[in-house]
Parts: C-alpha cells; sequence; structure tokens
C-alpha cells in the first residue's frame, strides 16, 4: 500500500513499515507519507484516509513475503496435524519444536489418539519414528523415541547398538557392546531396555547388573562390605562401601548446619551414607551427580543397637576407581 499510494518504491515501504512500531518512527513516517501522498496529488481527505489505516496496520502488519510464508506453513502443518498426526508430531519433535516443551507436544499427539511408545534399545532409531502399530486388526501409528536424545548415549554408543542389535537380555548388550558407563546408565533410566529386563519397576536391578562385574573387582582391591554386613560392625569401624546413589537429602542440623544423606545400593541392600562438615567439601559434587559410588568412611550408630550409618570421609565415583578396562587404581 505505501510503494503505490506514494510511490516510494518497495524497499522504501518495507524500511517505513518497520519504523511504524515505534512512536517516534511513526511520526517520521506520517510527515514522510504526507509529504510524499501530497506530491502524487492525493487531496488532505484522502491523505488522512489512508493515513488512519496505515497507522493502524502498524501494530500487527507485516510484508507480504513474509506473510504468505506463514500462511502456506501453518495451512501445510494444519493439514498434516490433522490427517497424518504421528508423522507431524515425529516431524516437530526430530527438529526445533519452538517455543513448547517436548513434554507439551507429546501430551498433545496423546491427546490426539497417537500412541507414544517406549525408548527401545531394538527399535529406536537416530530420529524420532513412526512406527506401525497392530491392535487387534486395528492399524495405528505410534511414535518411537531416538536413541540419540538419551543423554550421556555418545554416537560411538549409538553406532554400536545400531550394528549390534537384536539383544536379547542385558548380558547379551554387555557383552556385544562397550558403551560408555554414563550412556549405559541413561540408557537403562530412559527404559530403553524396558523390553528386556521387565520394565520399569527392575530398572535399578539392571543398573547394578551393569555394574557388577566392577563391583566385583572393587569388593576384591578394596575389600568391600555388602550393605547387609553393616550390622556385625562396631561403632566407629573404618567400613569401605559401594553402591549406586538412590537418592540425597539434605535436612539442617539444630546448629544450622546441613548434613549430606545419600543412601547406596549394592546388591544385598541399602547402605545408609552421610557426610558431614568437611567431607562435603570433598566429596559433595561426586555424591550429587549419583552413579555408581565408592566410599570410605565409619561405623555411626544413632543409639546403642540402632541401625548402622557410615559416617563418610570420602566419597568417589565409579568410573575414577575402575579405568575402561576394568582394572583397579
Amino acid at each position: 500500500m505505501l510503494d503505490v499510494f506514494t510511490g516510494c518504491g518497495l524497499d522504501r515501504a518495507e524500511a517505513m513499515r518497520r519504523a511504524l512500531a515505534s512512536d517516534q518512527g511513526r511520526a517520521q513516517v506520517e510527515a514522510e507519507f504526507r509529504a510524499l501522498a501530497d506530491q502524487r496529488g492525493h487531496t488532505p481527505q484522502v491523505i488522512d484516509q489512508v493515513w488512519e489505516m496505515v497507522a493502524a496496520f502498524g501494530a500487527f502488519g507485516f510484508c507480504k513475503a513474509h506473510g504468505v510464508a506463514f500462511a502456506a506453513s501453518t495451512y501445510q502443518s494444519a493439514y498434516l496435524k490433522r490427517h497424518h498426526p504421528a508423522a507431524f508430531t515425529a516431524g516437530i519433535m526430530a527438529h526445533d519444536p519452538g517455543m513448547y516443551p517436548r513434554r507439551v507436544l507429546l501430551q498433545d499427539a496423546r491427546r490426539m489418539g497417537v500412541p507414544v511408545l517406549g525408548l527401545d534399545v531394538n527399535a529406536s532409531h537416530t530420529t524420532w519414528r513412526v512406527e506401525r502399530i497392530d491392535q487387534a486388526g486395528l492399524i495405528r501409528w505410534g511414535l518411537r523415541p531416538p536413541l540419540v536424545d538419551v543423554t550421556h548415549l555418545t554416537d560411538r554408543d549409538v553406532d554400536q547398538l545400531l550394528t549390534h542389535r537384536p539383544v536379547t537380555d542385558l548380558a547379551d548388550l554387555l557383552a556385544r557392546t562397550d558403551l560408555s558407563r554414563e550412556g549405559l546408565d541413561d540408557l537403562i533410566l530412559a527404559g530403553g531396555l524396558d523390553t528386556l529386563t521387565g520394565g520399569r519397576a527392575h530398572r535399578r536391578s539392571a543398573l547394578l547388573h551393569a555394574h557388577a562385574e566392577d563391583l566385583a573387582r572393587l569388593a576384591a582391591h578394596h575389600r568391600l562390605t555388602l550393605a547387609q554386613s553393616l550390622h556385625q560392625l562396631e561403632e566407629g569401624a573404618p567400613v569401605t562401601v559401594a553402591g549406586r546413589r538412590v537418592s540425597v537429602q539434605t535436612p539442617p542440623t539444630r546448629s544450622g548446619a546441613r548434613v549430606v544423606f545419600a543412601p547406596l545400593e549394592d546388591r544385598t541392600g541399602l547402605v545408609d551414607l552421610a557426610l558431614f562438615g568437611s567431607a562435603q567439601q570433598r566429596s559433595a559434587a561426586a555424591v550429587f551427580a549419583g552413579g555408581v559410588l565408592l566410599a570410605r568412611g565409619r561405623i555411626r550408630r544413632a543409639a546403642p543397637g540402632a541401625l548402622p550409618t557410615v559416617d563418610a570421609t570420602e566419597v568417589r565415583p565409579l568410573e575414577h576407581i575402575v579405568d575402561r578396562h576394568g582394572e583397579s587404581e
């Protein structure tokens, strides 16, 4: 409109349109608009009417090419979402989903009747995919998340999984691949082995199984005490324990100082680990990072006959103790 009415040309008209977004710019554009329109022979009444439309347009206006681009992509997206919702969602999940978190997009897909399948070491690929589901003769299309979305699974890890699958169980996976410890842990926690290990309820057992060999080496090298044997030790006895960190709590004490409680789980049960004072400065980072940890400390009981707690003096992650070849320090 600006270029036709004032004869200013498309490039200048676009610059004037952009300037309409601010009060100062609008005043400058109005002065230029009225001068150019007057030179073109338009009457003051017509100039006033057109300017009123231009000023109102400035609050939301786009150039025509911009508007067409948005309209085309909106129409195409609406069509795909209506007629091919699984493929549509796979596409936006594989690329930048924009302002909406992925959980919102997946919930929207579920509302459209699209099954969101679990991560699966034998079925997931390198990108979000549409997967055919046949349930009692009813054909549906579901979404399968990719292996590359697992946080610590490296490109090398993914290549190994794609090359050596299908795997039959966790032992088969460990025999065929040399995944990074963090990648294997995240794969299990994300449900990638649920179909092999028995589902969500068995993930913790799978994690301990995955690290069983390393823990056995640690036990031989560091003379580990298992959770089931801690009650046999006397107050103040030195002890070395290892296991997967279950959780972390930091309640304040009466003095205002905080204590870090972090139970570890080995194959026989739970070890109640506590870090006070200087131990937190040395080891809190390892405890909060999680994973399989080795801790040294002393047995402490709140009262005679109470269950033992390990008052930790040092905690280190497994990967700092056992190298990639499984050799202890």
